[in-house]
């Protein structure tokens, strides 16, 4: 893969992080993390490792508390994506 590839996939990534969505980051970890983590660009490999230690820490959480306990129930993607209830419409 490019290296302008292996920062999309990490992008992604990240965007799961701070959507607080631990189950996709799983996914995106175990069917691709192998290529991030192997690229040619080292401050994709340095992040990428970065965010391994946050996200070992926060399924360790979801483990405790329930998967999706952490997902960010404000966050504009996860109320489209059906991920968390809309928020009420206060008029």
């Amino acid at each position: 893969m490019t290296e302008l590839m292996d920062r999309k996939l990490l992008d992604a990534m990240l965007n799961s992080e701070k959507r607080g969505d631990y189950r996709t980051l799983r996914s995106h970890v175990l069917y691709k993390g192998a290529i991030v983590a192997d690229s040619k660009d080292n401050d994709v490999v340095r992040d990428f490792a970065h965010l391994m230690v946050r996200a070992s820490r926060a399924w360790r959480i979801e483990m405790r508390d329930g998967e999706g306990s952490l997902l960010d129930p404000l966050n504009a993607q996860n109320i489209r994506w059906g991920l968390v209830p809309c928020p009420p419409v206060v008029p």
